[in-house]
């Protein structure tokens, strides 16, 4: 990998993108399952 890594490939543009969608997919419902496992460790007064 001497001059591959200099210019950006396409297929690893396309892995980015694709994970950042996963990202924006998953976030939402995994900061809420966290968000009840926190107050179920510490419950709030």
């Amino acid at each position: 990998m001497g001059g591959a890594s200099r210019s950006t490939p396409i297929a690893l543009e396309i892995n980015d993108l694709w994970g950042g969608l996963l990202v924006g997919i998953f976030s939402a419902p995994l900061s809420k399952w966290i968000r009840t496992k926190v107050e179920a460790a510490m419950p709030v007064r």
